[in-house]
């Protein structure tokens, strides 16, 4: 099995990972509050030769239930560090 990978610049993040069974070899999962950058990512990847068979797009923010949250709490569901600590495998 292929290792997590992750690299980490300023509030930005890639994470790379071996996809098994499905019609892709490569998944890269990017985090980060800035979509224009996010998007230039992509078309990066796309421009190296890679094939986008599909893509997704997610937005974090506090949810109704979680508005009276500590502050220590909240602030990982919102900024999240990927992998985990001693992460094998990714689940989306």
């Amino acid at each position: 099995m292929a290792a997590v990978k992750s690299c980490q610049a300023d509030d930005h993040q890639v994470v790379t990972f071996a996809v098994l069974g499905h019609k892709a070899q490569l998944g890269v999962m990017a985090l980060g509050p800035d979509l224009w950058r996010l998007q230039r990512l992509q078309a990066d990847l796309l421009a190296a030769g890679l094939t986008l068979t599909t893509s997704y797009l997610s937005l974090t923010e506090v949810s109704e239930y979680a508005k009276g949250m500590p502050p220590e709490r909240l602030e990982p569901r919102l900024h999240p560090h990927l992998p985990p600590k001693d992460a094998k495998v990714v689940c989306f």
